[in-house]
């Protein structure tokens, strides 16, 4: 997901990185757009999903959006504890995200 020129970019890669596909939310799809709120506990994450839905030409999709990335030990291992810290530090996708695109698109704020 990426937020440009009040536009939110969606974008879907395969397992190499490939781009698969690439959709554009315009503003008048964004501000007739909704958004809901789930939240998942365990003992150590509090994880946030984002479930914001379109109705496009008759038809309802939807894309969540998560506001944290969670590593187990051994993809942790695999690429470093660094990776998972910088990822998790840099909030890859989320919280950031959903206060940029609010600001923008009112309605698209969720009540908690």
């Amino acid at each position: 997901m990426i937020l440009s020129e009040e536009k939110m970019h969606y974008f879907r890669t395969d397992v190499d990185g490939d781009l698969k596909e690439h959709l554009i939310f315009n503003s008048e799809r964004l501000s007739n757009a909704s958004v809901t709120f789930n939240s998942t506990k365990t003992k150590e994450i509090v994880a946030y999903k984002y479930l914001f839905t379109f109705n496009i030409d008759g038809q309802v999709s939807a894309i969540e959006v998560h506001n944290t990335l969670t590593f187990n030990a051994d993809v942790s291992s695999m690429f470093g504890g660094s990776y998972s810290k910088t990822l998790t530090k840099n909030k890859v996708v989320g919280d950031e995200f959903y206060t940029k695109i609010i600001a923008l698109y009112p309605n698209l704020k969720v009540k908690r």
